[in-house]
């Protein structure tokens, strides 16, 4: 991978400042809220809402000790824009994030289809058990059920401009 291909974030901490750990329950929520309270310490203007990639993005969850995938009875390591996050899409289909079917404008500007920043979301639940609202199962990743440190680990692929005042959104304790 050249320079430029791809941005990393690592998260290791939750929005209390708490290390995250397998048996606590965690909800990491892409949207277009303004995260000023959490993003304090960085200084406008920063972005927020999904990843700025012009590929894709990924978070992927590891356990801090030995840098490995965490374990897990389903195999899910990692969930991507790529998943059919319910709020991703428009009601015509077309992938409302950063995509690689854009165009030059007339004036030169980037025109990028179904690209509707007030209603995007995706939302990833971070936890040892399956949620009780099976509707959910498609957005979890598995966390350990031993009181384990993990980190996750948000790559944005072929990023865009934006992705170098991109504040990622907090991962929230939901236990």
């Amino acid at each position: 991978m050249t320079k430029g291909m791809a941005s990393f974030v690592i998260v290791a901490h939750d929005s209390n400042g708490e290390h995250l750990t397998g048996q606590r329950y965690y909800r990491l929520e892409f949207n277009e809220r303004d995260y000023r309270d959490y993003a304090r310490d960085v200084p406008p203007p920063y972005f927020v809402g999904l990843p700025p990639a012009n590929a894709f993005w990924s978070v992927t969850l590891y356990e801090s000790r030995a840098g490995d995938f965490v374990m897990n009875a389903i195999g899910r390591f990692h969930l991507n824009s790529r998943t059919d996050f319910p709020h991703l899409y428009e009601n015509d289909g077309v992938e409302n994030i950063y995509n690689s079917d854009h165009r030059q404008g007339s004036g030169g500007e980037e025109i990028w289809p179904g690209r509707s920043p007030s209603s995007r979301s995706a939302t990833i639940l971070i936890q040892p058990d399956p949620p009780e609202d099976l509707a959910l199962l498609d957005y979890w990743l598995p966390s350990p059920s031993e009181e384990k440190d993990i980190f996750l680990v948000l790559r944005m692929y072929l990023p865009t401009q934006d992705s170098m005042f991109y504040v990622p959104p907090p991962v929230e304790s939901i236990s």
